[in-house]
This record gives C-alpha cells, structure tokens and sequence, in this order.
C-alpha cells in the first residue's frame, strides 16, 4: 500500500472517531450498549423501547459512524476515548453524590 493510501485510512480513522461526538444522547447510550455486547432485543429492554426500536437506533448508529457492523461502532466509539470519558463523568458523579452524602452526615 502507499503512503497516499495509508494516509488516507488515517484521516478515515480520525474523522470516524470524531463523529462519536454527533451522536445523539440516545443514540451513544445505544453505543454503549453495542461495546457491551447486547443484543438488539437486550438494547430495547435496556432503555424500555421495542426491539425494532432498538434496531432503529442501531442503524442510525452505524450509519453515523460510517460502519457496516456493531464490531466496527465498538472500536471505533474505544479508539475514540469517548469510554474514557464516560468513565471519568461516572466517577464524578459519583463523587458529588458522595459529597451531598457526606455534607448531610
């Protein structure tokens, strides 16, 4: 392959993990859910909607993301850092709820 081509895959890659930012709140929780291996039925209980719901909200994922399959949308949302920085919101609010405990004590 040449550099031209490598090059080019490079930006593909940066521009897809820039597009995890367009998702929609639903649409990142349903990306969520694909990371962790849920299956459509499993993503509509999850956020109390029908299965074919839940395949709605999939396909738009895919789509966004410019994927063809949930593997793809699951390294694509890793590679962005979007989990690390659901991980650090998680700890903060986790940490705000232990302040709120804490000052009522």
């Amino acid at each position: 392959m040449s550099l031209e081509g490598r090059a080019g895959k490079g930006k593909q890659a940066e521009s897809r993990k820039d597009l995890v930012g367009l998702l929609t709140p639903r649409e990142l929780q349903v990306l969520r859910l694909i990371v962790e291996g849920k299956s459509n039925k499993e993503i509509g209980t999850e956020l109390v909607v029908s299965t074919n719901m839940a395949k709605l909200h999939v396909s738009h994922v895919l789509q966004k993301l410019e994927v063809t399959t949930r593997t793809q949308a699951a390294v694509v949302y890793i590679r962005s850092g979007w989990n690390n920085r659901d991980v650090m919101a998680d700890d903060a609010n986790t940490e705000s709820t232990d302040d709120e405990t804490t000052k009522g004590a």
